[in-house]
């Protein structure tokens, strides 16, 4: 689901958002996700996202495995933040279309579409996550995916953790590139 077809508002029951959600997405004061507006029409929760300046990680040329590592770091940084806030990481959906990076910052934010509870699932999220970014990359950089979702399906590894990971196979990856 593309928030640029849908002219960035989206469209769901009115129970979808819980009033605490709502209350902290609507302060501004999340840097991990998306600004958001909320409006009531009808029975129905309406959302306006605002991503001025940012792009969909479906909408960018990233096949660079160093620039998708840096994505996939900032995303965890993203999800981490969520946790600051008391949203429930495991229900925050990860696709290229909900992840945005600014054009110039290159931070991350999420465009958070509410997730029921039987979605509360981080890890398997991030999986699929990997699955999806790995598609755009070379074969030679496979291998760092490859890891990364072995160490996120085996070890059953927390956020932090698999912050530091990516920070060493970030590292990795550009001594690689200087050589």
């Amino acid at each position: 689901m593309n928030l640029r077809d849908l002219n960035y508002e989206l469209e769901l029951p009115e129970e979808s958002v819980k009033p605490f959600e709502r209350k902290v997405l609507e302060s501004g004061l999340c840097d991990f996700a998306v600004p958001m507006t909320f409006f009531r029409h009808k029975g129905k929760q309406k959302i306006r996202y605002e991503c001025s300046g940012y792009v969909a990680l479906s909408e960018m040329d990233l096949t660079d495995i160093a620039d998708v590592f840096e994505v996939i770091e900032n995303t965890l940084l993203a999800l981490k933040k969520s946790g600051e806030f008391l949203m429930e990481p495991g229900k925050i959906r990860l696709t290229p279309d909900t992840v945005y990076v600014h054009n110039k910052y290159r931070d991350v934010r999420i465009a958070y579409i509410p997730g029921s509870i039987e979605t509360n699932r981080l890890q398997q999220h991030l999986f699929e996550f990997i699955l999806l970014v790995e598609e755009r990359i070379s074969k030679p950089g496979k291998g760092y995916t490859f890891a990364l979702k072995e160490e996120i399906i085996r070890n059953n590894r927390s956020i932090p953790d698999l912050i530091a990971i990516v920070g060493e196979m970030r590292r990795e990856i550009n001594l690689r590139i200087e050589e």
